[in-house]
Formats: C-alpha cells, sequence, structure tokens
C-alpha cells in the first residue's frame, strides 16, 4: 500500500468500494478492489424537477461510475437493483474518470448520462461513454472541442450541449453530435464562465465572455447568442471556484462587479443594487426575501462581513462582521453563519441573531432542501458529548437540531474514544458532495485518530443515518484498513 500522503502520515492505506444497504448497514458488499491507487468515483444523482418554479428535489444517488482493470464501471444504487459492477463501453486503457457532477447527466432519474473518460495514452481528444452503454460500444471521442455546459429543458431533461470547437460556439445533440453554429457565437474562441441559469426563462442562462456578460437562449436544435448586456468593470471571475458570485430565482438575477451588487430583473436590463465598501464581494446567497452577500479580506487578518440586503433595493443590514464570519446557508427568512466556534442563525432583516446552543462539542452537518440552484437549510445535526468538558465527542450522540424549532432529534450513539479533529465545526463530515436531505440515507465519516503533527489518520469508521428518522444511526465499517 502507499503512505496517505494526504494527511501528511506514513499509515498505508487501501482502497475498496462498498454498496451499502441503509436498512441493514453492518452487512456492506465489497464490489471493488482498487489497491492502493485509488481512482475517484463518479455519482449519478436522481432528482425530482418543477418546471414550472425552477426547483428540485435531490431524491439520492442513482448509480456510481468507476474505472478499474482499464474498464469502466457502473453501479445501479438504486433499492432493488442487483447492484453488480456493468461495463460500459469496450474501452480497455482508461486511467480515471471525470466526475460527472449535473453538467453530463442527460434525465432527472440520475441513469442516462455521459462520462468524460481519461485514457492512458497520450491521446488528445476528450473521451466520452455513456452510462448506457453495453460493454461492446465504442467510446466517443471530440477532438479539438471543449464541452462547457448542457442545455435543458428547465426539468433536467438535457436538449443539447453548449461546445467550443474550431468552428467557435457550436450546439451538439444529447447525442454530442455537432448541430451547427451558436448564432451569434461563430468564431467565438474565449472559453465563457457561467454567470447564472436565467430562472425568468425555461431555456436561458447567462455567460461571461471576458468582460462581457451575454445571454444564450436554445431549443432542442439549436441555440442563440445575444449581444452583450453588461461590461464588467473587474477581472473577477463570476464562478469563483465552488460558490459561484451570482444567485437567481424566478425574479430577477443577481451577480458581482467588484464590490457592486448588480441585478437583472425579469425583461429589464442590469442595474446596481447595492455597493459595499471596503473588501470585494466573495459570495451570494438567498433568503426569501433578501440577498445575501459575504465579502473577504484575502489579508491576513481574515477579516469578513456578513450582509443582507432586500431584493427589491434600499438600505444593507450588516448581519455580523469580524474574524470568522461565514455564511454556512440560508433559509426562507434567515442566515446561518458560523464566527468562529459559535453557530448563529439570524433573520434576514437583522431582527434577531439567535446562538446555537453548542450541546457541549460536535461537528456540523448541514441537511437541506434545494430551490433553484441553491440549497435551503432547514436543520443541523452535531455530535453531542456526554459532558460539558469532552469537545472530543467520545461515545457521544449524534443530534439533529431543527432551526425553525430548536427541538433536538437523537438520531443515534457514535461508539467512539474519540473523534478528531476536537473543534466545535469540525470533525464529522457529510462523506462526498451529496447534500443529506430528509428522509434519504446518508453517510456520515468519523475519523478517530490523528498523529503527533495533527494529522487525520487515515483511519475512519463509516455511518449510515437517515435525516429526520430518529435513532436510524447505523455504524458500517469498523477501521477498514
Amino acid at each position: 500500500s502507499s503512505p496517505d500522503t494526504q494527511s501528511g502520515s506514513n499509515t498505508p492505506h487501501h482502497y475498496v468500494l462498498y454498496v451499502v444497504d441503509p436498512l441493514a448497514p453492518a452487512s456492506a458488499s465489497q464490489v471493488a478492489d482498487f489497491g492502493a491507487a485509488l481512482v475517484v468515483p463518479s455519482y449519478g444523482l436522481s432528482y425530482t424537477a418543477d418546471r414550472s418554479t425552477h426547483s428540485r428535489t435531490l431524491n439520492g444517488a442513482a448509480m456510481v461510475i468507476y474505472a478499474l482493470g482499464g474498464k469502466v464501471w457502473v453501479i445501479d444504487l438504486r433499492a432493488g437493483a442487483s447492484h453488480a459492477p456493468r461495463q460500459i463501453s469496450s474501452a480497455s486503457n482508461i486511467c480515471g474518470i471525470v466526475p460527472v457532477g449535473e453538467r453530463l447527466q442527460l434525465t432527472p432519474d440520475g441513469l442516462d448520462s455521459w462520462v468524460e473518460v481519461s485514457d492512458c495514452s497520450t491521446s488528445t481528444a476528450s473521451l466520452y461513454v455513456r452510462t448506457t452503454m453495453n460493454s461492446t460500444d465504442s467510446v466517443l471521442p471530440l477532438t479539438n472541442a471543449r464541452l462547457i455546459d448542457k442545455l435543458d429543458d428547465g426539468a433536467m431533461n438535457t436538449l443539447g450541449f453548449l461546445v467550443r470547437d474550431s468552428n467557435g460556439l457550436s450546439f451538439y445533440s444529447r447525442d454530442l453530435v455537432r448541430l451547427g453554429a451558436v448564432a451569434g457565437g461563430s468564431g467565438l474562441q474565449s472559453l465563457p464562465s457561467n454567470a447564472g441559469r436565467d430562472y425568468m426563462a425555461v431555456q436561458a442562462t447567462f455567460y461571461r465572455f471576458n468582460n462581457s456578460l451575454r445571454r444564450i437562449t436554445w431549443s432542442a436544435t439549436g441555440a442563440t447568442l445575444d449581444p452583450s448586456i453588461y461590461t464588467f468593470t473587474t477581472s473577477v471571475n463570476l464562478n469563483n471556484g465552488a460558490t459561484p458570485g451570482w444567485v437567481g430565482d424566478i425574479d430577477a438575477m443577481y451577480f458581482i462587479d467588484g464590490n457592486t451588487l448588480m441585478k437583472i430583473p425579469s425583461g429589464g436590463a442590469p442595474t446596481p443594487l447595492a455597493t459595499f465598501a471596503g473588501t470585494p464581494i466573495g459570495t451570494l446567497f438567498l433568503t426569501g426575501n433578501h440577498v445575501v452577500v459575504q465579502q473577504a479580506d484575502r489579508s491576513p487578518s481574515q477579516v469578513l462581513v456578513i450582509s443582507t440586503i432586500p431584493k427589491t433595493g434600499g438600505v444593507a443590514t450588516t448581519i455580523a462582521t469580524g474574524n470568522g464570519a461565514v455564511v454556512m446557508g440560508t433559509t426562507a427568512d434567515s442566515v446561518l453563519y458560523s464566527q468562529g466556534a459559535t453557530l448563529h442563525v439570524a433573520k434576514a432583516d437583522g431582527s434577531a441573531d439567535q446562538v446555537i446552543p453548542p450541546d457541549n462539542a460536535g461537528s456540523v452537518v448541514l441537511q437541506r432542501t434545494q430551490v433553484a440552484e441553491r440549497w435551503y437549510v432547514d436543520s443541523l445535526a452535531k455530535c453531542v458529548s456526554d459532558t460539558a468538558t469532552d469537545k472530543s465527542c467520545s461515545n457521544g450522540t449524534f443530534v439533529q437540531r431543527d432551526l425553525a424549532t430548536q427541538v433536538p432529534t437523537n438520531i443515534g450513539r457514535v461508539t467512539h474514544a474519540k473523534i478528531y479533529p476536537a473543534t466545535p465545526l469540525h470533525g464529522l463530515t457529510n462523506y462526498g458532495n451529496i447534500p443529506d436531505m430528509t428522509g434519504i440515507p446518508a453517510p456520515i465519516e468519523v475519523h478517530t485518530s490523528q498523529d503527533a503533527a495533527g494529522h487525520l489518520v487515515n483511519t475512519s469508521d463509516l455511518y449510515i443515518w437517515t435525516p429526520g428518522s430518529a435513532n436510524s444511526l447505523g455504524r458500517v465499517t469498523y477501521n477498514i484498513p
């Protein structure tokens, strides 16, 4: 086995893929053995989408996709499925896959998706396999083409793809066949960054091309790129990593330009909503009636500012300022934020700020509901120690607390002497990038040891719990080597 280089420890590790039935967590089935070289798997996520409100509900992971032995495999994770690995495509020299995400997913049920794969050879073409392929289907190469985004019908059914190729911007079918140039995009070679879905329309989105904001509309047969509707004054990228500098709903789209918050109302042109003094805006969130603004000072002091402003405009309200003030999520009318080791729920209009009871110790797992492209937080889960002085949650209780009522629900006992790191906001984490949803079983990874330097040793246990269900916590593994 290879050393655990991620944690800084020399502890060897061995990667094995298991399928776990949430109703019987102790009887996990091994389906793949990667040895010491992990090829990170990807997932197809199942949603129920509402086209009229541009909202969706996550139903869970429908399949897992991974590469092993040079081949690409998929496992159906739905209840009642066999969970036996199935080879997709005839590819036999694959070294890895690119996480699917929603960019390549063709249907809301998560079962039909393209997967970008990496060939072990020196091939420069982008290679794609489809999860509906059988073991004799050929890999699809896209040469001199860069897939930018999927274009769907508003209910997560993909109509086609926006692709940059040698012709400029092109429209490709859902089968990745080029249908023609995007009207208005011929010869355009600059790669755009996603500037926000236009929720005021069903099939439209905004992109930033260099310093220009432009809108794309589409049908099942083609797409059109409109002229520039706004010129940015700063070089800050709208697509700010995993926390985009834009948010939208069915009434308007909001984006940032330096320290100015911009608004595009339905049928209107971009207009400034507010300008915030100090550092540039880093992240935007939405509540029902407010835009939440996170400003970040990148200096060593890390002074952070959280503000809100009504969607209709007006005077901004400062919710929190100072070292460590970070937005963790929003509800329909409130902002959940951390400041140091303290959690707060503040009304977006500034009328109240409630400190979440510390429960002695533990770590936060947000449990959310998705509206448009944002997740609303409705509760959090923590590992609660038996004694006030124990910050490592030894043999503690996993508790879910409703943010609106503050009523706790006991999920089950965590049977460990210690959980690391022993701070209120870390140590117990949701596993992977799938948010925890009410009624949907979710995994929790627990770190149980650390080395002298404070690095988490690659020894952990896995639990399964169902958000919203009392006493649903079940232990899956016992220190898999």
